[in-house]
């Protein structure tokens, strides 16, 4: 039998028949119940930083339900809530950059320590069998989305173009998509919070750098 179940289990696309409830909490939750029937006694999970500040995030707030779950269940846990990846960054950035213009949300500088997805899974193999324990790990490296993106625009050999936009105006965005049912608002909810709120965790860990890997993304 197994002796330690870790679940990566969420929804990160745009489905109209499923939502992050269905998926991140009660999709989690079927999972932990099935490894307690099994005997199975150490269950890791892997969250989101500040899960538990967004009730009105259901990407977030879903994770959080898990995790109190997780909590109360008996079972010796461990939770880890990454700040963010590396290659989630660029992705967003990179089409703004083809584009030749990036646009940030609000006025105020927002910081995060973003790591890189080997770093992590070398973190949670040397801290999966640490007891009842919780984790907000980012990489070794912290930067401000104006810098993030100044770093882009370095790397793909042109000149910054950087504005900046209301952040009400994913809540409006938000609320048209929910209008039309396709999907999208538990999204753009959860984009307006990564691109206005600190993501900086306190275990910053791993050896590789976040600046490299732009350089090395744009050359390809």
């Amino acid at each position: 039998g197994a002796d330690c179940v870790i679940t990566t289990v969420g929804l990160t696309k745009t489905s109209a028949t499923l939502d992050n409830y269905a998926i991140d909490y009660q999709g989690n939750l079927n999972l932990l119940n099935e490894a307690k029937a099994a005997g199975v006694k150490k269950f890791a999970y892997i969250s989101v930083i500040k899960a538990d500040k967004a009730p009105d995030v259901p990407m977030l707030h879903a994770k959080y339900l898990f995790e109190e779950e997780l909590k109360k269940s008996g079972l010796n846990y461990v939770i880890f809530r990454p700040t963010g990846y590396f290659y989630d960054i660029v992705k967003v950035f990179r089409p703004m950059i083809e584009k030749g213009e990036v646009t940030l949300l609000g006025k105020k500088p927002v910081h995060a320590n973003v790591i890189s997805t080997e770093d992590f899974a070398d973190f949670i193999v040397k801290h999966m069998c640490d007891e009842n324990k919780m984790y907000d790990i980012g990489g070794k490296e912290t930067y401000s989305y104006e810098e993030i993106a100044n770093m882009c625009f370095e790397a793909a050999g042109k000149a910054p173009v950087i504005k900046r936009a209301p952040a009400f105006l994913f809540d409006v965005l938000a609320w048209v998509n929910k209008l039309k049912k396709n999907g999208k608002e538990a999204i753009l909810k959860f984009s307006k919070w990564t691109l206005t709120e600190e993501m900086v965790g306190d275990t910053a860990y791993g050896e590789m750098s976040f600046k490299q890997y732009i350089k090395d993304s744009f050359k390809k």
